[in-house]
């Protein structure tokens, strides 16, 4: 694909094609884009359409990814017409994530499985201390033993953690899944799971760093988003269509910032 005339302002006193983001930088670079908000919403509308859509977001991911990896395009956007490129990009690693929902279900399963038994056995007690007369009559209802409810919530919750860990771990992962299939363009990279894994070892530090810059700007982006989604009349009409554009804005940080992690650490390895 031919590169693509930039819709980012220059900047000077720095090279943006080499140097590293700060981590201010590296949410308020996608801003810059002239055309911003019309990508967001014609990506957002392509994006949610069953299937092709999907795909199409997938492949969308990979060629921003790529911006950001090769510092294509002042590291922007990819225009949001380019339907053959996403799909032909978009399709593999949307095989790839259904085989990780796959295998993140059988893990959670799996997880439950051992603890199925206590947790039946502890809620059949709960159920025969409950006192049937006080819900006739009305009155409070006592579920007994608070001891029973402590371990009833305490074994609900050891499998719900333990299969939240292994969500998060994908989760965090995926983009660097993503960007690994972007640089090499072969399919067995979405899933080398110990490159990515030695990637973000080697440079902990500065993917905390990303991660909690990801959640700081979250947090700014959904609070802006309810805050104008109470101004009378203007923002309950907003309030249908704007917290679908936030999801997105919200994708574009999450892959800005686990992209410029890839970026500063991929030779470290």
């Amino acid at each position: 694909m031919n590169p693509e005339k930039s819709f980012y302002p220059p900047e000077a006193g720095s090279n943006p094609l080499q140097e590293p983001l700060s981590v201010t930088e590296i949410f308020m670079h996608p801003m810059k884009d002239r055309d911003l908000w019309w990508k967001l919403i014609m990506v957002t509308l392509i994006g949610n359409i069953p299937f092709i859509g999907w795909v199409y977001a997938m492949g969308y991911t990979v060629e921003y990814l790529k911006n950001i990896i090769t510092r294509r395009n002042n590291r922007g956007l990819p225009k949001w017409g380019d339907m053959e490129i996403c799909l032909s990009k978009g399709w593999q690693p949307f095989i790839a994530y259904m085989v990780f929902s796959f295998i993140l279900l059988l893990i959670t399963v799996a997880v439950f499985i051992p603890f199925m038994g206590s947790i039946m056995s502890l809620y059949q007690q709960m159920i025969n201390d409950i006192n049937m007369t006080d819900i006739q009559r009305g009155d409070p209802i006592s579920l007994g033993d608070p001891q029973q409810m402590i371990k009833f919530i305490i074994s609900m919750m050891t499998p719900i953690l333990i299969a939240s860990c292994f969500a998060l771990y994908f989760f965090h992962l995926s983009p660097v899944l993503l960007g690994l299939y972007a640089e090499d363009d072969r399919f067995v990279s979405l899933f080398d799971l110990g490159r990515a894994t030695s990637m973000v070892l080697a440079d902990v530090g500065y993917f905390s760093t990303v991660t909690l810059g990801f959640m700081g700007f979250s947090f700014v982006v959904i609070l802006v988003i309810i805050l104008i989604c109470f101004i009378p009349v203007i923002g309950w009409i907003l309030s249908l269509f704007l917290p679908i554009l936030g999801t997105t804005l919200l994708w574009i940080g999450f892959i800005s910032a686990y992209g410029e992690f890839y970026y500063r650490t991929r030779n470290k390895i």
